[in-house]
């Protein structure tokens, strides 16, 4: 049996989490600074300070959601000798994508400039970076990610290329263990036995062949 296919934000839910959060932080602001709701003779209790510190975090991870609700990722992808090289194969791959999807609204967004691209981290030395596709919506993010699974593995991916969404840290996390795991079992066993170790819920159809590979 086929694992279920990942689960996407879409854009409703993202916008109700963000005006949520919102509401809150205000809610919480006017609590804590009014004096007949908050008297300095009684402190703020332990829990309270807990749940308004937590509160914030959601607050300032709203935006980093959302952002993340509108981006795809390519792993996978070998950079060239230069930065302009890169930049150029990058965009044909992009461009190769989009037009594999068939799909109208994606081409506009594209033709109009609304997808961008870049490597990440800007940070690190040119190798096998990934490649952050930024689109004007969730919509558009699932739309593009729907249109891989359907299409499939384009014919200028590399072996090890896939497109999926863009994981928050946590996930990223579970993500390193897994590989840290599958890289112990195939030392203990002397072979290469286990697959590339991405979770089945990352992971979009077109790349689970490389799950299933062994």
């Amino acid at each position: 049996m086929e694992p279920p296919p990942p689960v996407l934000a879409t854009q409703e839910s993202v916008d109700v989490l963000t005006k949520l959060v919102k509401s809150l932080h205000v809610k919480l602001d006017k609590l804590f600074s009014s004096p007949a709701t908050v008297p300095a003779v009684h402190p703020v209790s332990t829990n309270s300070a807990t749940t308004y510190a937590s509160v914030v975090r959601a607050i300032a991870d709203s935006d980093k959601i959302k952002a993340k609700s509108q981006r795809a990722v390519l792993v996978g992808s070998t950079e060239k000798k230069t930065p302009e090289e890169t930049q150029e194969h990058d965009e044909l791959i992009l461009k190769e994508i989009i037009l594999a999807t068939h799909d109208k609204e994606l081409k506009e967004a594209y033709d109009s400039g609304s997808i961008t691209h870049d490597r990440f981290p800007s940070n690190k030395p040119p190798g096998r970076r990934i490649v952050k596709y930024s689109l004007p919506s969730t919509k558009l993010r699932d739309k593009l990610l729907a249109g891989i699974r359907t299409i499939g593995k384009p014919s200028s991916f590399e072996p090890n290329m896939y497109v999926r969404r863009d994981l928050m840290p946590s996930e990223l996390d579970q993500e390193q263990c897994a590989r840290d795991e599958a890289r112990k079992r195939n030392i203990s066993a002397g072979c290469l036995k286990f697959a590339y170790p991405i979770p089945w819920s990352h992971v979009p159809s077109s790349a689970q062949w490389i799950l299933q590979a062994n």
